[in-house]
Formats: structure tokens, sequence, C-alpha cells
């Protein structure tokens, strides 16, 4: 997956000077400063491979502890017209 630009984004967090780009690129998310969002779009082939298996995981780059996350498969920028129902 690639993580990609969206609308609501109001930050850039950048890559850490220890990784190549290849391992690693800059981040648009948006924060609130109570969390931060990014989107992330899947390949065709990942589309899948998640349809097939019905699975998705998670690895966090942290090696002590797993930060509470959450993961959407719609945006979590819902307008209060779509909430109800107009």
């Amino acid at each position: 997956m690639k993580p990609i630009p969206f609308s609501e984004s109001n930050k850039t967090l950048l890559k850490p000077s220890s990784m190549t780009d290849e391992e690693c690129g800059s981040l648009h998310i948006y924060t609130d400063g109570k969390q931060c969002i990014s989107c992330w779009e899947p390949t065709e082939e990942e589309i899948k491979s998640i349809v097939e298996n019905k699975k998705v995981w998670i690895s966090v780059h942290s090696g002590y502890t797993q930060p509470p996350i959450l993961l959407l498969g719609d945006s979590p920028f819902v307008s209060a017209v779509k909430d109800n129902g107009r």
C-alpha cells in the first residue's frame, strides 16, 4: 500500500533521516493534537488479497508496544449531511 495525500491533511511527517527513500517516505496526515490520520491506497493485487484472505496485517515499527490504532474502509471525515442520511 502507498500513503496518499488527502484534502483534510494538515501536516506532513518526514521520513527519518536514518532511512532510505526505498524504506520510507513522507506521510501526509491530519492531526488535531489527539490523533493522526493517514490515507493509504492498496494496489489491485493487495485488494485481491484482502478480498480473498479477508485479513489486513499491520506492522508498527516500535518493537516494544502497539499504540492504539483504528483501521477503516471508509473516510473518518464524515459530514453531518451524510450522518443524517441527506
